[in-house]
């Protein structure tokens, strides 16, 4: 195990989460930390096996949508953070698109001929109920709007310090970073 590693912990409870990593050719080189070993612990968000106070930072990407308590998992993550600690979650968002202001017609250009053909192309197999992969069945325990993640961050101990949206097509996506600050200051 490299050194780098021993000051990470992936939290899952799915065990095989790591399990055929090599075939996620676009995550590893968008992630290249993950052709790397990791401490890999099996556990649920709401009731994580750590010390109170053990984490200088703690990561959420696309996850909190999918626990079954989410106010409980960010009361953990609070539990489980030293004062001063970091917050990153990183959620697709139901209410606020940001590139509202952009026509239909602009969008469609931005896709480029390629992209715009595999857009029509994937309508159309939806619409003939051919492509399974575009009709999945949705995993996600809760759809937050803006508002209310918001809420439920601040409602669990963390004050908010930044939200970035992503650009387009992906606008939709919002990261938060929040701090854990001493509640008597």
């Amino acid at each position: 195990m490299n050194k780098s590693s021993t000051h990470y912990v992936s939290v899952d409870p799915f065990t095989q989460a790591f399990q055929k990593i090599e075939l996620l050719q676009n995550q590893l080189k968008a992630y290249p930390i993950l052709n790397e070993p990791c401490n890999f612990l099996s556990a649920h968000a709401e009731q994580l096996p750590f010390k109170s106070e053990s984490f200088d930072y703690i990561h959420m990407r696309s996850v909190l949508d999918h626990f079954a308590d989410p106010y409980f998992a960010l009361l953990e993550a609070n539990r489980c953070a030293k004062k001063g600690a970091k917050l990153l979650i990183g959620l697709s968002i139901t209410d606020k698109i940001t590139y509202t202001k952009t026509s239909w017609l602009t969008k469609l250009k931005n896709l480029g001929l390629f992209g715009l053909i595999k857009f029509i192309f994937r309508k159309c197999l939806l619409a003939l109920k051919l492509d399974k992969a575009a009709e999945e069945k949705d995993d996600h325990m809760f759809r937050f709007t803006h508002e209310n993640l918001k809420s439920l961050i601040e409602s669990t101990g963390w004050t908010i310090r930044r939200e970035h949206w992503q650009k387009p097509p992906f606008a939709h996506c919002l990261y938060i970073l929040s701090e854990k600050v001493d509640a008597s200051t």
